[in-house]
């Protein structure tokens, strides 16, 4: 394509967006994703790296995407800008980026030639089939979209459609959200154009950031070994390698058979009871037994901000090894990168941006006495950008986090210990990759590859961070994927090699290895989300008689800072009806950094005021305590015990509680210092 015709192309392909945005459902916000959390990447992309090819761009593009978007987003909202206007201008400057990039790229297709690594054949096409696993389950099955902490994310992201940022804690309401949000705030910039859930957007988030994180790791691959073979064998490491054999390892449950009070053939039975094909809990019977779940397509398949955290921690990476190699725009990337995984997820970015940085360090003293690592300028550069990447983003990361302090939370964490399960789990799901790694490291250690060293300290790096640190909860198990990326890089010449000549030798049997070890886990992963039941059943996707139009009320007739009671811990609530929940979670401080004090409080008014409201005047003193006005919800099958008709000490209080609210059994009281006007009831 000519340059003249390049920013005629763009503007066409911005128009058939914005027109396809209309679309109703999916196909409209699908659209709308492309124009607001792609193309502003896409333009950066191409604005910042003329010379890259325009797959690359693209590829580079889906990467830095939804940060670009939700960082312009959050920048707008907090300078007032209305959000459904700050969407259109994130969208229009996209557009407008990548009109101009269109007028500095390099007429030469061989002047285009850089970052050439993004878009290899192989990589590009596996990531593609990945992308559309990835979408086919909740295309197919609404549910998948929402399962698990994508309620959470979901609430988070209305509460910055209706009340801006700094994003609120949707779950228990009166403290501000201690989550990273800036990913959030671009899924609200979708959400709040047409007023669509965002539990698609998560869904199409995953699928554009799986395919360049296939791509990214063909690219490390090819960085190090500088071959195709070496990116696809890469590449397929990276989709397949985790927990690869590990399902295998199953029959050593049986020992569970020998021991216990449960034993022999009744043993074996409750043990096979206990597997789950055909479901999304599949995921829990393809690692090795006494292990933790872990599982590579799980983080593309929930919604959750893990998956984009992972795909800049591959920016750091890529980025480094770009400028340990001489080029200079490397250092850009990787300080982008690691500024991205402060943003995205903390986790993430405090494991990766240490191990970076230490390994750099390790180089520049081992260089001292060794030949065959970078030039000290490099390595120091390198501290310099990947350090000063994460600095960046310390204040906001800083605020966001504060929360979670012991004085605050009241959660006691120690975060250094060794877990046998731990290593067993590392072990049991990158074992045949590191067993690949580490003859492909001791080649490039002799060799002395100045680049390849460096990976191979960050690989010894991360596994050493898994081994030594331990997370609330156990979230250690996130460094599994971490240590994944470079070791499938490493491994990627060594395992091509080694399967060039057993398929030369034995290739049925080759095929079928393959098959088992490597793709049967992922296929059964991706098989038991496409077929999971629950969605058949579930409230969420069938809503009771009434359900609706109490949701329809508390989102349209309540203020936008209201606090919801209700009993069961219906997050549902804090979704349907965009407002945030006075105890929306059975977890403690661990799940979201809330005040343990508090959370003994509002369990305890919980528990009263849905049984028989016996401590109703510590309830309305709780209640006086909230930062907006509070409304209890009282719904006819959800309130444990409605014989005892918790509602009556609530209509013997009318100076402070007014039913608002009361259909299809369903009540809502307004607690206040006054009662509501009956012009407010609706019966």
């Amino acid at each position: 394509m000519t340059r003249a015709r390049a920013p005629i192309a763009t503007l066409a392909l911005a128009g058939a967006l914005a027109a396809a945005a209309t679309l109703p459902g999916r196909a409209g916000l699908t659209a709308l994703y492309v124009l607001i959390a792609v193309l502003p990447g896409v333009g950066l992309a191409g604005t910042l790296r003329p010379r890259t090819t325009p797959v690359a761009t693209w590829v580079l593009g889906l990467a830095i995407g939804p940060l670009a978007a939700g960082l312009a987003g959050w920048g707008l909202l907090g300078l007032g800008v209305p959000i459904r206007a700050a969407a259109l201008a994130v969208g229009a400057a996209g557009v407008a980026l990548m009109v101009l990039a269109s007028l500095v790229r390099p007429a030469d297709a061989a002047a285009r030639a850089d970052a050439a690594e993004l878009a290899l054949p192989g990589p590009l096409a596996l990531g593609a089939v990945l992308a559309v696993m990835v979408l086919t389950p909740p295309l197919f099955n609404p549910w998948i979209s929402m399962r698990g902490d994508a309620w959470t994310h979901a609430g988070i992201v209305w509460q910055i459609v209706e009340r801006g940022v700094p994003a609120m804690e949707p779950r228990f309401a009166g403290i501000s959200c201690h989550y990273v949000w800036i990913l959030h705030v671009a899924l609200a910039l979708l959400s709040a154009v047409r007023g669509d859930a965002p539990f698609w957007s998560m869904s199409l988030l995953n699928a554009a950031v799986l395919l360049p994180t296939i791509c990214f790791g063909g690219a490390l691959a090819f960085q190090v070994w500088g071959t195709r073979r070496a990116a696809n064998a890469g590449a397929f490491l990276l989709a397949t390698g985790m927990n690869a054999g590990a399902h295998l390892l199953r029959p050593l449950e049986l020992a569970r058979a020998f021991v216990g009070s449960v034993r022999g053939w009744p043993a074996v039975r409750q043990l096979l009871s206990e597997h789950h094909p055909g479901t999304a809990l599949v995921v829990y019977d393809l690692g090795a037994p006494f292990a933790r779940m872990v599982n590579f397509l799980d983080k593309y398949l929930i919604g959750t901000a893990l998956g984009y955290g992972y795909l800049l921690m591959m920016l750091v990476l890529w980025g480094a090894l770009r400028g340990l190699g001489g080029r200079r725009d490397g250092w850009a990337w990787a300080a982008a990168g690691a500024a991205g995984t402060m943003f995205v997820h903390g986790v993430v970015g405090l494991s990766v941006i240490p191990v970076a940085c230490g390994a750099a360090a390790a180089a520049l003293v081992l260089g001292a006495f060794r030949a065959g690592f970078p030039p000290r300028a490099r390595l120091v550069a390198l501290g310099l950008a990947v350090g000063g990447g994460g600095l960046l983003a310390l204040p906001y990361f800083y605020r966001v986090a504060s929360g979670w302090s012991p004085e605050q939370s009241g959660l006691h964490q120690s975060y250094f210990g060794f877990d046998a399960i731990t290593v067993w789990t590392l072990a049991t799901a990158l074992g045949i990759v590191l067993a690949f790694a580490l003859p492909g490291s001791l080649a490039k250690w002799r060799a002395r590859d100045a680049v390849a060293t460096w990976l191979v300290l960050d690989l010894a790096g991360m596994l050493a961070f898994a081994l030594v640190v331990r997370l609330p909860e156990e979230n250690q198990i996130k460094f599994v994927f971490e240590a994944l990326v470079p070791a499938a890089a490493l491994a990627a010449v060594p395992f091509a090699d080694w399967l060039t000549r057993f398929r030369g030798e034995r290739p049925r049997l080759a095929a079928a290895t393959i098959l088992i070890v490597f793709v049967l886990p992922p296929l059964l992963t991706w098989q038991g989300f496409q077929w999971d039941p629950e969605g058949r059943t579930v409230r969420a996707l069938h809503p009771h008689p009434g359900d609706r139009d109490l949701y329809a009320w508390l989102r349209d007739r309540t203020e936008r800072d209201a606090v919801l009671v209700d009993a069961g811990y219906n997050d549902a609530l804090m979704v349907e009806a965009r407002r945030r929940l006075y105890l929306g979670t059975s977890f403690g401080p661990e799940r979201g950094a809330f005040p343990l004090d508090q959370v003994r409080e509002r369990r305890a008014v919980v528990a009263d005021l849905y049984a028989h409201a016996d401590s109703l005047d510590a309830a309305l003193r709780s209640f006086a305590t909230q930062d907006g006005p509070v409304y209890a919800v009282f719904r006819g099958d959800a309130t444990p015990d409605t014989s005892g008709a918790p509602w009556r000490r609530l209509d013997a209080r009318p100076d402070r509680c007014a039913l608002v609210y009361d259909r299809d059994g369903n009540r809502v009281y307004r607690i206040a210092n006054a009662p509501t006007s009956t012009q407010e009831r609706t019966r």
